[in-house]
């Protein structure tokens, strides 16, 4: 599992050839798993890549089902964390099963105009909700909740050969 603040969450997951569930592996179904936090969570499998005797399976979180949802023209006007997550959420072109909540106390306006609803959330763009409202996105299969800050201040250290368990480093000198 790779989780990007404010960006990405998505599983990679290598899987033999004829195991018990390979013909479940299939794009557009489930897949759930540990995140290393909270409950397990829901992928949706986006793409498949077979070898001889495995297949590699990359999925994104069930949050990223919003992207094919539209917000044709959204404008919540002075509102809080709460109440500008469930107006855009409030405001989409199909149903959904999403619900969400914040700690978020600032009061602010946005304009949204034909985005999706990730992009209206988390993009980049000046009147999405992180650049609006600020905040850290926790996505917790059908709940989203935007805290001001996610975690908290315990003074553990991650030292090596004591609590950390991997680390993968990719070093990249194309542009030098």
């Amino acid at each position: 599992v790779c989780e990007t603040l404010n960006g990405e969450l998505s599983l990679q997951i290598t899987y033999p050839v004829g195991g018990y569930l390979y013909a479940s592996l299939v794009e557009g179904n489930i897949l759930v798993s540990e995140v290393g936090y909270g409950e397990r969570q829901a992928f949706r499998i986006q793409t498949i890549t077979k070898h001889l005797k495995e297949i590699i399976v990359y999925a994104t979180h069930i949050f990223y089902d919003l992207k094919d949802n539209l917000i044709a023209d959204s404008y919540p006007q002075n509102k809080d964390g709460t109440d500008a997550l469930k107006y855009i959420l409030g405001h989409t072109q199909f149903e959904h099963h999403f619900l969400a909540d914040s700690n978020i106390s600032k009061v602010t306006t946005a304009r949204i105009v034909r985005k999706n609803v990730v992009e209206a959330l988390i993009g980049d763009e000046d009147n999405s909700f992180i650049n609006r409202w600020g905040g850290e996105i926790l996505r917790n299969n059908y709940a989203i909740t935007m805290l001001e800050k996610r975690g908290t201040k315990s003074g553990m250290k991650i030292m090596y050969a004591k609590n950390l368990t991997g680390v993968e480093f990719k070093i990249d000198r194309t542009t030098i």
